[in-house]
């Protein structure tokens, strides 16, 4: 997707992405070595949940509900950070194209003018819990 914005200073006027590609932190995950704090959080509330599946929207419920706070690049030692949908979201396209987290098939993506809508909602889901990761 791409929105049109215009220069304050100039006027002129220029499209920008609003978004990446559809399947595009799937192949990012492809590339993935070693697993960051946020991943290995979301990971681990998988694993406890093994076999259970999850939207988007219950995994970051749960996240909210045992207080896990997400790492910004300003995070050292404490996390701070508050998770939205779209962070959730991306960081599970990046542990599905990485192979530690799958998800349900059968899922159609469409555009209905304003927003992409998923039916039915694709659900995740861990695997295998022998799995060993590195955090960075």
């Amino acid at each position: 997707m791409s929105r049109e914005i215009q220069c304050p200073n100039c006027g002129h006027r220029f499209f920008i992405k609003t978004r990446a590609k559809l399947g595009q932190g799937t192949q990012r995950g492809k590339l993935l070595t070693t697993l960051s704090k946020n991943k290995q959080n979301i990971l681990n509330v998988l694993r406890g949940l093994s076999p259970r599946t999850l939207s988007v929207r219950e995994l970051q419920k749960i996240l909210y509900d045992q207080n896990i706070k997400r790492y910004t690049r300003k995070d050292r030692e404490t996390p701070t950070g508050q998770w939205n949908y779209h962070l959730v979201q991306a960081e599970l396209s990046i542990l599905v194209g990485a192979g530690y987290v799958k998800m349900t098939k059968g899922s159609e993506e469409r555009w209905d003018g304003q927003r992409f809508i998923a039916r039915p909602v694709p659900k995740y889901y861990v695997e295998q819990q022998s799995v060993q990761t590195q955090i960075t």
